[in-house]
Order: C-alpha cells, then sequence, then structure tokens
C-alpha cells in the first residue's frame, strides 16, 4: 500500500513507470492498427454497399440503407469492431497503470491480452451503457480520454448554427451536455471496477456510482485538471514545428533539393508533434483515473480490501515481447514516413476562389439582387444562390421552403404564384429588396461574377431542373455558372441535359467511396474537408468547395489546405485572407 506521498507525487510516478510500455501500446493502437484496419474497414463498406446495390451513399440516402436490414447488418459489423478495439485500448492501458501502481511487471503485450479476458463481460445487454460511455459521451465530452478510433465526436458547424439560432434547442443541447456530465460522474470508475478488480459489468456500474457519491464535484475538477495539463502540454509540442521553421528558414538555401527536404521534414514533423500528444495523453489521463480510483476505493470499508483482490498477470516470454515491440517500431516508421511522402506540398501560390454564401454573405440581403451587387463590388469570384419554383413554374432564388423566415408569409414557395410573392419585400432587406428571379439574377450577374446555383427539390417542382439548365443556356452563361445540389438524381439529369455544365454534389454524410460520383466537384461542410479528401479529390481530377467557413482561423486553415472554393458569408475578409497566400 503506498502512503506518504502527495496525490499529484503519486499520479507522476504512477505515469513514468508505465511510461514505456503505454507508449509503445499506444503507438501499436495510434498508428499501426489504423494502417492495418482501416483497409479492412474500407473493404467492408464497399462489401456492404455492394449488397445493397451501392458504390457510394450520401445525405439523405443514408437513412434508407441504415433502416434497412444489411444497413443494420453494416452498423452491428462496425459497432462490435470499434468497440472491441477501443476497449483493448482502454483495457490494457488500465492494467498497465494497475501493475505500475503494484509494481507488478510491466508488459505491452500481456497486458492486452488480460484486457481481451475482460472485454467479453461488456459484450452483454448491461454492457450497452459502457459502450454509450466510451463509444459516445467520453467523445463527446472530449476530457482527455480519447481512444484510436473515435478521438472526438464534434457537431458540425451548420448543425451548431442551426441549434444556436433555436433557444429550444439550445436549451435541448444544454440538456444533453448535462445528462453527459451527470452520467460520466455516476460511470466514471465502471471499466476500472472491470479490469482492475474483475467485477462484472452490472458490479462495476453500481460500485463506480457508490465510489463517486459525495464526490461528484471533486471528480469533475479532477477531469478537469486533467484538460488543462493536457492543453498545455498539447500546446507546447506545437510550438516545436513553428521554433523549427523559424531556425531552418533562416539557413540560406535555394535549391530545389533542399526545398523539398525541408517541407519533407515540416510534414513529418508535423504528423509526429500531432501523434505524439494522443499517444501520451491517454496514458496519462489513465494514471490519473487509476491513482484517483485506488485512493477513493480504500477509504471505504464496504469493498473487498484490495489485498483480496486477485490480480491476474499474462506473461508472455521475453523472445516474443522483443519481437512484437521491433514489428510495432517497423510499422510506425514506415506509416509515418509514407504519411509524410503522402502529404508532402510545395508551397506555392494557391489559384483559391472566393463565393459570397447566399447571394453577398451577412453584410446584404440575402438572396437579393443587392446581395449580389455587393458580392461584385468587394471582388468575390463566386456568388452562391439557392433555386426553387412557384405555383406558377417561376424559378425564383429562395433558400427555404416556407417564406415566413424570408417574406414573413407563412406560406411554401409552391403554393404561391410569383405574383403573389412579388407583393411582399425581404425581411433583411429595404422595401425595394424584392425576391428576384433566376433569370433577372443571372443577367446583373453576367460578366462580373460567377454564379453557383444550387438546385433545392422538393417533391414539387417538376420542371426547376429543365427551366433553370434553360435559363442558363439562353443566357449563354455556361462558363460563368456551375450547378450543385444535395440531390444526386438532380445533378445526374443536369449532366444528361447539358453535358458542358459543371456539377457539384454537396454533402453533409458519405459512406463509401465518394470518388465513384459522376460530378466535377464535391461542395462540402467543413468537417470533411479533410487534408486526406482534399488530396484524393485532387488526384481523381475533382475540385473541393467548403462551406461555410467564417472565421479568419478556418479561412486560413482551408486556404492552406489547397481547397479550390471557399464559401463564406464573410467574402471581403477571405479576399484578404486569400491575397495574403498569394503575395507571399
Amino acid at each position: 500500500m503506498k502512503s506518504g506521498k502527495s496525490f499529484l507525487a503519486e499520479v507522476w510516478e504512477n505515469y513514468r513507470d508505465m511510461l514505456r510500455a503505454a507508449t509503445m501500446y499506444e503507438l501499436f493502437f495510434r498508428v499501426v492498427l489504423p494502417a492495418l484496419i482501416f483497409p479492412l474497414f474500407r473493404l467492408l463498406i464497399r462489401g456492404f454497399l455492394y449488397l445493397a446495390g451501392y458504390q457510394v451513399i450520401a445525405n439523405n440516402t443514408l437513412v434508407s440503407f441504415f433502416v434497412g436490414p444489411i444497413g443494420v447488418l453494416t452498423a452491428v459489423v462496425f459497432i462490435v469492431l470499434v468497440s472491441f478495439v477501443t476497449l483493448a485500448e482502454f483495457g490494457g492501458l488500465l492494467v498497465l497503470s494497475r501493475n505500475s501502481y503494484w509494481y507488478l511487471p510491466l508488459m505491452g503485450t500481456g497486458a492486452f491480452l488480460e484486457s481481451l479476458q475482460h472485454i467479453k463481460k461488456i459484450f452483454r445487454p448491461s454492457g450497452i451503457k459502457a459502450l454509450l460511455y466510451i463509444l459516445v459521451i467520453l467523445p463527446f465530452l472530449q476530457i482527455g480520454f480519447s481512444s484510436a478510433l473515435i478521438p472526438a465526436i464534434n457537431i458540425p458547424e451548420y448543425i451548431l448554427s442551426f441549434i444556436l439560432a433555436s433557444p429550444w434547442l439550445t436549451v435541448l443541447l444544454v440538456i444533453v451536455f448535462a445528462l453527459c456530465v451527470y452520467l460520466t460522474t455516476r460511470w466514471f470508475f465502471a471499466i476500472h471496477f472491470v479490469v482492475l478488480e474483475n467485477e462484472d459489468l452490472a458490479t462495476g456500474l453500481k460500485h463506480s456510482n457508490e465510489l463517486t457519491k459525495g464526490h461528484k464535484i471533486r471528480l469533475l475538477f479532477a477531469v478537469f485538471v486533467i484538460q488543462i495539463v493536457a492543453a498545455i502540454a498539447g500546446w507546447l509540442l506545437l510550438l516545436i514545428p513553428d521554433l523549427l521553421y523559424g531556425v531552418i528558414v533562416a539557413i540560406e538555401n535555394s535549391s530545389m533539393l533542399w526545398d523539398i527536404f525541408f517541407m519533407l521534414f515540416l510534414t513529418i514533423l508535423g504528423i509526429v508533434v500531432t501523434i505524439v500528444p494522443l499517444i501520451l495523453g491517454l496514458p496519462l489521463a489513465i494514471s490519473y483515473s487509476t491513482v484517483l480510483f485506488y485512493r477513493w476505493r480504500n477509504r471505504y470499508e464496504r469493498f473487498v480490501p484490495i489485498e483480496e483482490k486477485v490480480l491476474p498477470e499474462v506473461r508472455v516470454p521475453l523472445i516474443q515481447r522483443k519481437f512484437i515491440r521491433i514489428i510495432i517500431l517497423i510499422v510506425a516508421a514506415g506509416a509515418i514516413l509514407w504519411t509524410g511522402f503522402r502529404n508532402l506540398t510545395v508551397p506555392i501560390p494557391y489559384d483559391i476562389a472566393v463565393t459570397a454564401h447566399r447571394g453577398g454573405g451577412l453584410y446584404a440581403p440575402e438572396n437579393s439582387i443587392s446581395g449580389l451587387k455587393y458580392a461584385i463590388e468587394v471582388g468575390a469570384d463566386y456568388t452562391e444562390i439557392d433555386v426553387q419554383v412557384t405555383a406558377d413554374n417561376v424559378v425564383v432564388i429562395t433558400h427555404d421552403t416556407n417564406l415566413e423566415r424570408e417574406l414573413g408569409v407563412d406560406a411554401n414557395v409552391w403554393e404561391l404564384t410569383y405574383a403573389q410573392i412579388q407583393e411582399h419585400s425581404l425581411l433583411s432587406g429595404d422595401a425595394q429588396d424584392k425576391m428576384p428571379t433566376l433569370e433577372q439574377f443571372l443577367r446583373t450577374a453576367k460578366g462580373k461574377i460567377k454564379v453557383n446555383i444550387e438546385i433545392k427539390t422538393n417533391g414539387h417542382d417538376q420542371t426547376l431542373i429543365s427551366q433553370t439548365v434553360s435559363i442558363v443556356e439562353n443566357l449563354n452563361m455556361q462558363n460563368e455558372v456551375v450547378i450543385t445540389s444535395l440531390d444526386y438524381s438532380a445533378l445526374q439529369k443536369v449532366r444528361v441535359l447539358n453535358p458542358n455544365l459543371k456539377i457539384g454534389y454537396i454533402m453533409f454524410g458519405v459512406f463509401g467511396d465518394p470518388m465513384a460520383l459522376d460530378v466535377d466537384f464535391y461542395c462540402v461542410e467543413t468537417t470533411f474537408a479533410t487534408e486526406n479528401f482534399i488530396r484524393q479529390a485532387h488526384l481523381n481530377g475533382r475540385e473541393v468547395y467548403v462551406w461555410t467557413v467564417n472565421d479568419t482561423d478556418s479561412m486560413i486553415k482551408y486556404r492552406d489546405r489547397n481547397v479550390d472554393n471557399i464559401i463564406t458569408d464573410y467574402p471581403e475578409e477571405a479576399l484578404m485572407i486569400v491575397d495574403e497566400n498569394v503575395s507571399e
């Protein structure tokens, strides 16, 4: 039994002693395993989609797929696989932390094998709570216990904006967050009881709640401390590439070979610096929680004395352990080098276009002629609009199906004639700001700015696609217009009507290989605009438009990722940031 040490000293000792084994363990889960398991995941996805008759599914098709039998089977298989890997990662680190606490041998292979013995306790009806906690609540709260496969669950920006715009949805989000925090204070030590004390899950959940009773505020404070330490450590590590960049730039060398080496070095360094906090962060959180667990547990007589607990130990021969370590190091080094070469980019001025969202962004009335004129005035490359049809088949510019927000009229666009719509002014503008037709809008834009036309299908628009294409053709603006939609079938109709029109698929969710889609570019929400996705799109000859990019840091990030088009409510600011890169 440990005594006479401060809590933080005990945590540091536990972490220090297990660090070597834990680092190798996390290197396997964070670098080696993804290199092995992600190809398997892709193969499974293709197989399940093939059985359902798809190559790729996106947007609303996702729902219809996952409510079907093959979709349900797909979800079950992936939940089981992800759960297995995540529980093995958490369980093995808990075993290492326990062994460090009790001065037992620290072997990663033994910890992994022992964790497998406990996983079977989770895959029972009562295990739903544990899976909910590990796979959903912890990634959602992002309190330092991030696993390799589900490091975090972030609400997409467009969904968060929609929620925050509604008081009721905002309250609901706060309630959900509070519920997650409350369940965390109840279930925080459940896996500890399962792994460290060999209890079944139901008993572990019960004992976890008993252990935290009366200490829930202290537990939240402890979690807060973990967050602060992790944030500071991550921030310090992220300074390293910037410091080295300044040093290397000071070395004058104009050769192309030096430039390539320089960029490769920085790329690999950036990857390593990104991985290191992930590899070291979870073991620290586990050490912190393990010491806290034993400190609180030993104060209560209602639990069986720790000395009477069986501490199972799984031994692996030394030669096998060394062989496994060598394999992990070789594969990890290869994966990092390969990723570095694959991500290698030479710094060049990017030809990035800026699109004013919904006409002119937030500085002008939405989807209006005055908004268009503002976008032209500030020098935006594109203006983005939404089109639907009225009761008398006039193509008008409107984002919402119901016109109450835009015109103050509680009616759907297809229920009113264009003349009836013209009786009302846009609420976001002046009295003279009326809802324009597509033809009026394009005539004003012609020769001054390109137009991104989003086709919004609503089931009452049989002529929308053909009319839109005809209007563009009649004005001879095929080279000044791109067509986008959330409806893939609508884009295919455009392709048939006029193969020369550039089409882009708006995606807020995708399952499968999006490169199999017959489109010229992808219009994606920021969550999906990853470096890997952008690189794959460019390799396949596709462009990437990102929406809606409204803060300076995001504009810089996607500029540096070499996206082709930034869609924003602040076009003037985005143009300044893009121009900064061109002038460098």
